[in-house]
This record gives C-alpha cells, structure tokens and sequence, in this order.
C-alpha cells in the first residue's frame, strides 16, 4: 500500500535519505542536502567525505556511516547542474 505524508523528509522515519547533488564538485548540492547538513553537520561531512567526485549526471551513489543522524544509508543522486 502506498502512503502519502505531507512532512519534513528531515523528520520521517525510513532506512535511507536520498539526497540531490551535483556530482561535479563537493558543495553543489540540493535543499534537502543543504537542510540536512545544516541539522547534521558532522554527519553530512563524514557521508560527504566517502563521495568520489566527479559523480556523473544521472548516477546514484551509497553511502553507508555511523553517524549522529537518523540515517545509516544516504543515496546521493547527481541530478543537478550547477556549472554549465
């Protein structure tokens, strides 16, 4: 059965966050990215740390760490384009 909620991705409960980036270069990187290191920010510099730049346009990377944050898993999805 498919659910719907209207709520902070940030406050939901699940096994992974997807977070939108621009694989082209660290720091380019969606809202949610930008509110979930605004919230978390050692996390989100040790998931950062393990990315391989450049991630090519279209691809999905996981991230798996121990960390603070409700996640243990985050795909990074290199949808963005910031540079061209």
């Amino acid at each position: 059965m498919l659910q719907l909620l209207q709520t902070n991705v940030l406050d939901a409960t699940a096994d992974a966050l997807l977070l939108t980036i621009d694989g082209q270069a660290r720091g380019l990187r969606g809202n949610v990215a930008h509110a979930f290191q605004r919230r978390w920010p050692e996390a989100y510099e040790d998931f950062e740390s393990q990315l391989r730049f450049p991630v090519p346009l279209g691809s999905a990377v996981r991230i798996d760490a121990d960390t603070d944050s409700p996640w243990r898993t985050i795909l990074f999805v290199a949808t963005l384009h910031h540079l061209e």
